[in-house]
């Protein structure tokens, strides 16, 4: 699925599952977004929706590019949104989010998800702004590659000007390899 500038996407009940993205001439994963690719519009992502068993080379299940966007993702206590199980060969397994993005999330699971070379195997953020009440950030990995040295942040890594803001959340049994 891709959204582009100012495009606004509604998603209810949706189950964005087992994608993949196009490989090199060295069989490596290309592309980014094996879900969700959104390039500076609205999304808002409700209901009974998953995001499960996708791969992409950045943010396997979600990638959203380019300051300006917004993206929503609201579940309920009893039904929380999930992106699990989902792979980027790079960094961001779940959700890679850049320039500036604001990224809202409530009763949102973030769980088994994996980065295979370097950062954030649950989320990825390069510059945006998470906010975000009761998420489950949990069984995470990164660095499932071997390369050793950029294996950093299995649940969360934040870099460049990101902030991330969680409240009644939890962070739990990830790892970096």
């Amino acid at each position: 699925f891709r959204n582009e500038a100012d495009g606004l996407v509604t998603l209810t009940d949706v189950q964005l599952t087992n994608n993949t993205l196009g490989t090199d001439t060295a069989g490596n994963i290309r592309g980014v977004g094996g879900g969700f690719y959104n390039n500076g519009g609205y999304v808002t992502l409700n209901g009974d929706s998953k995001i499960t068993g996708n791969y992409a080379e950045d943010g396997g299940g979600f990638y959203s590019d380019t300051g300006g966007s917004l993206v929503t993702i609201t579940g309920t206590a009893g039904n929380p949104i999930e992106l699990n199980d989902n792979k980027a060969r790079v960094r961001g397994g779940a959700f890679r989010t850049t320039s500036s993005t604001v990224v809202n999330l409530l009763y949102v699971d973030v769980n088994s998800n994996e980065a295979e070379i370097q950062r954030g195997g649950g989320f990825y953020n390069d510059g945006g702004q998470v906010l975000g009440e009761q998420v489950r950030i949990n069984d995470n990995v990164t660095g499932t590659a071997g390369r050793n040295g950029d294996e950093q942040g299995g649940g969360f890594w934040v870099d460049g000007s990101g902030t991330v803001s969680l409240k009644q959340s939890e962070i739990s049994s990830n790892f970096a390899y």
